[in-house]
């Protein structure tokens, strides 16, 4: 089970991580400019999707802390990390496919998807893989000898 919340525990510092990284580059005669999760709202200013990711990955975290240290969490909450996963991982294509329409609407700037959209979906799949072991092992335990 341990394994499981560490699993989770990983996702999701990679995703708040990832929030922080470049999600869209674009490059030109000026240089490089990077935009990063909390940067990709109307017109490149201030966006929530970087605050959900973080939040997401947060939530995580807490679930997978609270498997391994073996802590009372709310029920609601402590139940499995499926639905962050699933939540991080809906973001994440959401956002890739605003960032591809991006790139399609503008084809004279060189612009693309940056490592961080790669990194918070592989840190919500992992997310979403804790969850799911998680709930299978509570599962099995519950279930009768």
């Amino acid at each position: 089970m341990r394994q499981a919340a560490w699993i989770g525990i990983v996702g999701g510092t990679a995703a708040v991580a990832a929030a922080f990284l470049p999600w869209m580059t674009a490059v030109g005669f000026y240089g490089t400019i990077n935009r990063n999760s909390l940067q990709m709202g109307a017109n490149l200013s201030f966006s929530w999707d970087g605050l959900a990711v973080i939040f997401l990955g947060v939530v995580g975290v807490a679930i997978g802390l609270s498997r391994v240290k073996q802590f009372r969490m709310p029920s609601g909450l402590a139940s499995s990390s499926i639905i962050p996963g699933l939540a991080l991982l809906a973001l994440v294509v959401y956002d890739g496919i605003k960032i591809s329409q991006w790139v399609t609407d503008h084809p004279a700037a060189s612009l693309g998807i940056g490592y961080g959209v790669y990194i918070a979906g592989a840190g919500g799949i992992a997310v979403l893989v804790s969850g799911v072991m998680l709930r299978r092992l509570d599962q099995v335990r519950a279930a009768p000898p």
